[in-house]
């Protein structure tokens, strides 16, 4: 009774048939020899209305009835001596309060809170339940267990679920077979046997509403090997459909390279391997890349590894194997990857070895360092240029003139040449493993190489297997800025302050980065990778930058990160000449403003249309009406604008009548490249910059 100030003694057979039902009326009993602190924070919580404890019983038992105290109190216990307090949530579910060396009212009620959240997942759970949690949770697993197999299966099934948990929602319901419901449940989802794990995963496109596990699949690393297998976005093959999904093609069909990973529960590593391979799906989808994933458990598939690939996988378990449509034939070839841990960085530079095209679309498509004036553009992807993705070769022409890139120097871990560590301890330097992601944290913003270190023979590069340690790397920009900024042996700190290039710091806000005084990268791997990071992000943007549609309309693009007013010179393509007045002058006023503004250079005959909405609203209508407007499609002019508002600009040669929104008034007629000067236009930032809103006139939308 929870009103009393001690608790009932209870006899034996009361007990038992308390514990007969317990699965619908929880039961905690305090086994004791006499009243206990434990005792009397057990009754403080008596009227605590965060505990909804009211239908449950607590009760006691005493050691003094010795040899004929039931085993179902005392075994399996930690300490197997008073006190000690076990709850049953079911005849055959226990669970003990495992006491700190200073436990208090407050630990004991959260014991209880995890008590009750346990005893609602195995509440006398109907197909209606199970359906609702199904709708509701990416997975749900229903444990069905036997009156001598239920711990290990139940504990198999809670950290199956709590190994995903923090990347999916999954629940999980137990259905005991003295459950009035088990009959009912077991008829409708078609369990023959006990024990067994029903497993619903929402929104399955397989055609399957549940999987059953048997008997022989229900060990914790099968479970959580299974869900993370789900998580993945492919399409999981079998023996039944890996021919007709991956190795037919018909002539007439375009045939999409399939990226198959093979894996076994059994394996070391595998559920390392699921959870790298799934983020690389979902990048390398969200790149549109032209590529497909499949998933196949050769544990329970094992025809295809026997039919398709080498006795020598096996060994080599997990493992990503690329099939591709051999050209001219309706066969299907296939190379493996053997991939460990096959990241985005990892897997995007094995498919480019292998000479996949990963983008290959009919759109209008823009690639950089093509062409006199900077751009090219052609119909669809110039499949020619795969050169110019991130992870291209050093031997490459085109490969020198990319916006920013990171160039690190390699030494070979094992080399005589390198300083003897702490402790011999070879771990200690700076490694690839940490520049890759490094290099994958900044993808798409600089490209990374590498380069051997020519203050060493080269005979100690004798393998290209060999693991390398990094001695320096180096920031370049393609106006000329070249900075180190980490090199063995010397501190982060110094290196920033000893920065020769004074074009460099104009370009950048004062130094904010967590380093200690006379911290090395070696001595702090993450705290260094996430400088370097932070500092290439700080550093990546060029005075001017040359705008495209896809540029100004991608959301998190890194050129208007801080949110900074674009400048926007909208420029024929002679004014964009390396050598034009105008360029020189947009040089000027970029790196003077660097700080405040976004300096953006559009050339308007690679986009004619999208350069004409940068006018005031219905200029198109006004000017058909009033000959003596302006020409604003004279070029070059200036606009100023944010990012995010697409529908309001300033304009420079201003609107006559300046400050009224109205369109009615007349433009001035733009100026020739000549009369521009970098002071007037200075002038014209300033003056916006004070008060944005007294110049933004109403627009088209651009």
């Amino acid at each position: 009774d929870w009103a009393q100030c001690q608790l009932t003694d209870t006899d034996l057979p009361t007990l038992h048939t308390y514990l007969t039902d317990s699965h619908h009326t929880p039961v905690c009993v305090l086994v004791r020899n006499k009243v206990s602190s434990l005792e009397r924070r057990l009754m403080k919580l008596q009227t605590d209305d965060r505990l909804p404890l009211t239908a449950w019983r607590l009760t006691a038992v005493n050691t003094s009835q010795g040899p004929d105290l039931p085993q179902y109190l005392l075994q399996h216990s930690t300490t197997r001596r008073a006190p000690l307090l076990r709850c049953f949530l079911g005849e055959l579910v226990s669970f003990d309060f495992e006491q700190p060396q200073q436990s208090t009212v407050k630990s004991l009620r959260q014991w209880f809170m995890h008590l009750v959240k346990k005893q609602q997942q195995m509440s006398d759970a109907g197909v209606e339940m199970i359906r609702a949690s199904a709708g509701s949770h990416q997975f749900t697993l229903v444990v069905f267990p036997t009156v001598h197999q239920h711990t290990e299966l139940e504990n198999a099934a809670f950290k199956a679920a709590h190994a995903v948990a923090k990347e999916t929602s999954v629940e999980v319901i137990i259905v005991h077979p003295s459950s009035p419901n088990f009959r009912q449940v077991t008829e409708e989802f078609h369990i023959s046997s006990v024990p067994a794990v029903l497993l619903f995963k929402k929104g399955s496109k397989s055609g399957e509403e549940y999987r059953i596990f048997s008997v022989h699949e229900l060990l914790t690393d099968q479970l959580e090997t299974h869900l993370r297998a789900e998580l993945v976005p492919s399409t999981h093959l079998t023996d039944d459909n890996f021919k007709s999904e991956v190795m037919e093609v018909k002539k007439s069909e375009l045939y999409k390279p399939y990226l198959v990973g093979f894996y076994a529960w059994w394996e070391i590593g595998t559920s390392t391997f699921l959870s790298f391979l799934r983020l690389a799906a979902q990048e390398l989808a969200e790149m549109e890349a032209n590529v497909r994933f499949g998933l196949i458990d050769v544990g329970t598939n094992p025809a295809v590894m026997s039919q398709y690939m080498s006795a020598e996988c096996l060994k080599k378990l997990p493992f990503i194997a690329l099939f591709q449509r051999v050209q001219g034939t309706t066969s299907v070839k296939h190379s493996e990857l053997l991939l460990k841990r096959p990241s985005t960085f990892a897997v995007y530079t094995a498919l480019q070895q292998e000479g996949l095209v990963l983008r290959d679309r009919e759109r209008h498509i823009c690639m950089e360092w093509e062409g006199p004036q900077g751009y090219a553009c052609s119909a669809a992807a110039n499949t020619t240029q795969v050169e110019l993705h991130w992870a291209s070769d050093l031997d490459k022409v085109l490969v020198q003139k990319e916006s920013t890139r990171l160039i690190a120097t390699l030494m070979p871990r094992d080399s005589r040449y390198l300083p003897l560590p702490p402790g011999k301890n070879k771990a200690y330097f700076y490694g690839e493993a940490c520049l890759q992601l490094l290099c994958e944290h900044l993808f798409g913003l600089a490209q990374c190489y590498t380069v051997y270190s020519t203050d060493i023979p080269g005979s100690e590069f004798y393998s290209k297997e060999l693991p390398m340690v990094v001695m320096k790397i180096v920031f370049e920009r393609r106006d000329g800025v070249s900075v180190t900024i980490m090199e063995l042996g010397k501190s982060l700190m110094g290196l920033l302050e000893a920065e020769t290039s004074d074009t460099l710091h104009m370009f950048h806000q004062p130094h904010s980065y967590n380093l200690q005084p006379n911290q090395k990268c070696e001595e702090d791997h993450a705290r260094c990778s996430r400088f370097l990071e932070e500092f290439t992000r700080d550093h990546t943007r060029l005075p001017v930058t040359h705008l495209t549609s896809e540029i100004f309309h991608t959301r998190n693009n890194p050129v208007f990160k801080k949110n900074l007013p674009v400048l926007l010179a909208l420029a024929e393509p002679d004014n964009l000449t390396t050598d034009a007045p105008f360029v020189q002058l947009l040089s000027e006023v970029a790196v003077a403003m660097y700080k405040e503004v976004v300096v953006a250079a559009l050339d308007v005959s690679m986009f004619r249309a999208w350069a004409g909405t940068f006018v005031p609203q219905n200029y198109g209508r006004h000017q058909a009406e009033r000959s003596s407007w302006g020409q604003l499609g004279v070029y070059p002019r200036f606009c100023m604008l944010y990012w995010e508002d697409h529908t309001q600009a300033a304009f420079y040669p201003p609107v006559r009548e300046h400050g009224s929104p109205s369109v009615d008034s007349s433009l001035s007629s733009p100026s020739s490249e000549n009369s521009f000067t970098a002071e007037a236009v200075l002038e014209f930032v300033h003056n916006f910059l004070k008060e944005p809103s007294k110049h933004l006139i109403p627009t088209e939308r651009f």
